[in-house]
């Protein structure tokens, strides 16, 4: 019997612009983490449908980083627009 289970994960943080860099680490380990679990589980992610949203202020978005997000052996470039159960976010 095939049985197939969806995964809807939305994951909201905040830090100082100084902290960036850190935290797209700390969140690219978690995210290992959670697939690690899912390996042993028998379950695995589909980063094609991963989706990176950074928000900030309107005086800060420039320093929105545009670097990939690592998601398992797949770097996530950052959108400005995400559909997250039918409601959509945007940057601006």
């Amino acid at each position: 019997m095939r049985m197939l289970m969806i995964l809807k994960c939305t994951v909201f943080v905040s830090c100082q612009t100084s902290d960036i860099d850190a935290l797209q680490q700390r969140m690219s380990v978690c995210i290992d983490d959670v697939i690690s679990w899912m390996m042993v589980n028998r379950l695995q992610i589909n980063p094609a449908k991963t989706e990176v949203l950074w928000c900030s202020s309107a005086r800060r978005q420039h320093q929105i980083p545009n670097d990939p997000v690592r998601v398992g052996n797949t770097s996530v470039l950052p959108v400005s627009v995400v559909r997250d159960l039918g409601s959509i976010l945007t940057l601006t």
